[in-house]
């Protein structure tokens, strides 16, 4: 679920997500972040849903957290999850419980201009101009890096992540969450995450909980990383792949003919030259530069729902290469389906497609293969994609053309498409209903987020927010995107 570095006109996830989840096309970062749940409010897997014209059954995929395997009692970010990745996100060296609906916020305009945001399983942080990390929502494992830990959801930002001093300065896209947990990459390349351990995923070679940032027991030189579910990926100076966490379903890409969770990185088989990594529910994928170009793509974990994109449903212990895809700028991995940025600017999605993630414009069985999103933006000539971000069930784009858009499909039970419905999935992409003109969309397990870098309310999410994910001083879910407090 869930993220790592990303771009220039950030676009949204590393997963997480996922996870995720926003990378750069062009200089700047995709944050997809699709992350696990652990929500008693996910929907019913066995309901019947409407989406556009059509009535199909949802049960492609669990989408109930209960239901869904290895997402640490649950995709972030993403999931993406977490988004994740674009290849030009290099960080730069240098030397240096539920609340009422009605509360009301007094840290407005607190954390100022927010530069990065990073949707996770039922919490979120953002990185402010201040070079800050505020994080809220769910905070019972510390994931929210204050130091402390609650039952009851913090529904808006209050305080900022406590670094040690040795951290030096944060990354310009480098947060990322994942189900219970979260990271951050500083510009001296090393790695801190805090939260929920129970899998290994802070990689510190404890299974520990930390309610403030632990440094990662190696790689030291990180360049690029993700947050998946469970666990998290990451690319260092030498282009090579690390995870680390949670590792049943074969999601760390270690070789391991019986998988088991590992709480310090390993290296992942089959991949190398690698220039991002997105982490979703229980796969990931990585840009390659290899004999068929800088931009091929390889992905190992779960694939159940065909979400490796390899033609197959077998799961993967180590890496194996995307089907037909040689020029991948960015790449998104959700909670199981999948979707690239190619360079000349289409995006093709795969894996799991019941509720439309997949925006083909059909909803269904699961497709092994890319398959190419419909978009309202292909008939102007003058549209560019300039990233995707995959969440649980449901998949977002930024889309400039004459302005810069968010467009939105797939799962849509909370609103997380951001077009005003609940609970109408929408088969190919519809337009979020942002006023501003967007710079980054970041998508979560059930929510989406994205900076307009406007001077006040630079900072908006909609969809699920039972656990005060969104940020707006409450827990009603939102259809339309609604302003973070304090950004």
């Amino acid at each position: 679920m869930r993220r790592g570095s990303r771009f220039d006109v950030l676009t949204v996830t590393a997963a997480t997500r996922g996870l995720r989840v926003f990378i750069p096309v062009g200089a700047a970062w995709l944050a997809a972040t699709m992350l696990g749940c652990s929500s008693s409010s996910a929907t019913d897997a066995g309901a019947t849903t409407t989406t556009d014209a059509v009535t199909t059954p949802a049960a492609d995929v669990p989408t109930t957290p209960a239901d869904r395997p290895d997402a640490g009692g649950v995709p972030t970010s993403d999931l993406g999850a977490k988004a994740d990745a674009d290849p030009t996100g290099d960080v730069e060296d240098t030397d240096a419980g539920t609340q009422d609906a009605a509360a009301t916020s007094d840290v407005a305009g607190t954390f100022g201009l927010a530069l990065w945001v990073a949707p996770g399983g039922y919490h979120a942080c953002a990185l402010n101009a201040a070079n800050d990390i505020a994080c809220w929502g769910r905070n019972i494992d510390g994931q929210l890096g204050d130091g402390t830990t609650s039952m009851t959801a913090q529904s808006e930002p209050s305080t900022t992540v406590t670094f040690p001093a040795e951290a030096g300065r944060i990354a310009a896209a480098g947060v990322d969450c994942g189900d219970e947990f979260s990271c951050a990459l500083t510009e001296r390349h090393a790695l801190y995450c805090w939260g929920k351990n129970d899998h290994g995923q802070l990689g510190d070679g404890t299974t520990t909980r930390h309610g403030t940032p632990a440094l990662i027991a190696g790689p030291s030189d990180v360049r690029h990383f993700s947050a998946g579910a469970n666990f998290a990926c990451a690319v260092d100076a030498t282009q090579r792949v690390w995870c680390w966490g949670a590792g049943q379903q074969h999601q760390l890409g270690d070789g391991a003919f019986a998988p088991s969770d590992r709480p310090t990185p390993g290296l992942v088989m089959g991949v190398a030259s690698a220039s991002a990594v997105s982490s979703g529910g229980q796969h990931s994928c990585a840009i390659v530069t290899g004999s068929g170009g800088s931009g091929q793509v390889m992905c190992w974990g779960d694939n159940t729902y065909g979400q490796l994109g390899d033609g197959t449903t077998t799961a993967r212990t180590a890496a194996v290469a995307v089907s037909g895809i040689t020029d991948a700028v960015s790449i998104a991995a959700g909670g199981f389906h999948t979707c690239v940025v190619r360079s000349g600017g289409e995006i093709r999605c795969w894996g799991s497609n019941d509720h439309g993630q997949l925006g083909n414009g059909a909803a269904g069985a699961p497709i092994a293969m890319p398959t190419a999103v419909t978009g309202a933006w292909t008939t102007d000539t003058t549209a560019t994609i300039q990233g995707v971000t995959a969440g649980g069930a449901h998949t977002c784009a930024l889309v400039n053309a004459s302005t810069s858009r968010v467009y939105c499909w797939g799962f849509n039970q909370w609103g997380q498409l951001g077009d005003g419905s609940m609970g109408v999935d929408r088969r190919a992409p519809v337009p979020a209903m942002l006023t501003a003109t967007a710079s980054l969309v970041a998508a979560g397990y059930g929510y989406t987020c994205a900076l307009t870098g406007a001077s006040t309310d630079s900072l908006h999410c909609w969809g699920e927010n039972d656990t005060g994910a969104l940020g707006d001083g409450t827990t009603t879910d939102r259809t339309t995107p609604t302003a973070v407090v304090g950004f």
